[in-house]
C-alpha cells in the first residue's frame, strides 16, 4: 500500500517517510504495518508476516504500486482518493473519484473473486473500472479475466489496461471474433499529457490509434465444414458445443445456413452462438421470454459483471430474428 496512518491518526504517503518516523497503520484493520523501500522497489507499506487483513491482503507488485501512483498523479487536481477505505463493503479500490471506483488488476484473480467484488461495487452504487496489468491485457485468446473487465456502449466491446514502462492507458476497441483466429481489436494509447473527460476520467484525445488487426474474411460455409472437421478429431470445447446442440435433437454441422453467419456477439459467447441460434430456430415465432427460458435450462452463465445481460440477450434476439427472416425469405 502507498498510505498508511502514523501514530498521530495522520494519513502517510510512503513516498514522504523514513524509517525513522513513526510507526505506522494499516488503513483497513489498523494493524502495525513496515515502510519498505529497495533500490528497484518504490516506497510503500507492508503488512508484518501472517497478518490478516480482508482490505489488504493481496502481495502488491512493483507494477501495481506503480500504476496507482501514476493515475493517482494523471488526475491530480481532481479529488481523486487513493487507496480509499469503504467501510460498508470493507473493500479498498486503488482509486475512487465520487462513485467512480478504479481497480488495477496486475496479477490473476479467481473469476469468482472478481465478480463477488465487482457485483459489490454495483450494489453499493458504485462504478467500477478495471483496469488491466500487461501480464492479463490480450493475447490471441483472452484471459477469463480480460474477458470479465470489458465493457460495452454503442460502439461495441471495449477494454482498457495500462503500461507504466511507457506510462500510458491502453484503450482496446473494436473488439471481434473469429472461429479460427481469435480475437481482434484496435488499440489507442493515452499518455498523462492527454486530456481526460472529467465525469468519468476516461481520456479522450485519440491521437495515437494503432491500425486495427486485420479483419479476416467470416464465410459460413467455411466455418461449417471447420466445425466437421473439429467434430472428427473430437476437439473439446466443440465437442461440448455438440453435446448441447444434439440435447436439442440438432446436429452442430447441420444447422439451417443463417446459424453459421458472423455474430456481433461472439467475442462474448463463441461457438455458444450456436447453442444460442439453435434455442431460436425450434421456434422462430416465439417470444423473448420463451427463448430465454429454453437457453436458461441448459447449462448458462454470465461471467461479464461489467455488462447487461439483458442488454446484450435482447440484441442477440434481435439479431437472430433478422438473420433467420433474410434466409428464410431467400430460400421462398
Amino acid at each position: 500500500m502507498l498510505y498508511a496512518y502514523d501514530q498521530e491518526k495522520q494519513l502517510r504517503s510512503a513516498d514522504t517517510v523514513e524509517m525513522k518516523d513513526n510507526r505506522f497503520h494499516c488503513p483497513g484493520c489498523q494493524e502495525q504495518v513496515t515502510w519498505k523501500r529497495g533500490p528497484k522497489r518504490r516506497a510503500h507499506f507492508a503488512h508484518r508476516k501472517n497478518a490478516e487483513c480482508s482490505t489488504f491482503s493481496e502481495g502488491e507488485t512493483e507494477e501495481h504500486l506503480a500504476a496507482k501512483a501514476y493515475l493517482y498523479d494523471w488526475f491530480d487536481p481532481l479529488p481523486v482518493k487513493i487507496e480509499c477505505f469503504l467501510p460498508e463493503l470493507t473493500q479498498r479500490p486503488d482509486l475512487k473519484y465520487q462513485q467512480l471506483v478504479i481497480e488495477v488488476q496486475c496479477s490473476p484473480i479467481s473469476l469468482t473473486d472478481f465478480s463477488a467484488r465487482t457485483a459489490g461495487y454495483l450494489k453499493a452504487g458504485y462504478q467500477p473500472w478495471w483496469i488491466l496489468g500487461l501480464r492479463l491485457q490480450p493475447k490471441k485468446f483472452w484471459h477469463t479475466i480480460a474477458k470479465a473487465s470489458c465493457m460495452y456502449d454503442d460502439q461495441g466491446f471495449n477494454l482498457w489496461g495500462i503500461d507504466v514502462g511507457r506510462q500510458c492507458l491502453i484503450h482496446y476497441t473494436a473488439i471481434d471474433w473469429h472461429y479460427q483466429y481469435g480475437v481482434g481489436y484496435q488499440c489507442t494509447w493515452f499518455s498523462e499529457s492527454c486530456s481526460f473527460d472529467k465525469g468519468t476520467l476516461r481520456p479522450i484525445n485519440t491521437a495515437q490509434t494503432k491500425p486495427h488487426t486485420v479483419r479476416r474474411l467470416w464465410q459460413p460455409n467455411a466455418y461449417q465444414f471447420w466445425l466437421l472437421q473439429q467434430l472428427i478429431k473430437k476437439t473439446p470445447r466443440i465437442m461440448q458445443v455438440q453435446a448441447l446442440v444434439y440435447s436439442l435433437n440438432r446436429h452442430i454441422a447441420q444447422l439451417p445456413f443463417w446459424c453459421y453467419q458472423d455474430s456481433r456477439f461472439g467475442f462474448l459467447f463463441e461457438h455458444w452462438v450456436l447453442v444460442m441460434r439453435v434455442c431460436f430456430d425450434l421456434d422462430p415465432q416465439q417470444s423473448f421470454a420463451q427463448w430465454l427460458h429454453k437457453l436458461r435450462m441448459i447449462d448458462w452463465s454470465w461471467p461479464y459483471p461489467l455488462i447487461d445481460q439483458s442488454t446484450i440477450l435482447c440484441a442477440f434476439f434481435e439479431e437472430c430474428q433478422q438473420l433467420e427472416a433474410r434466409f428464410h425469405f431467400q430460400n421462398e
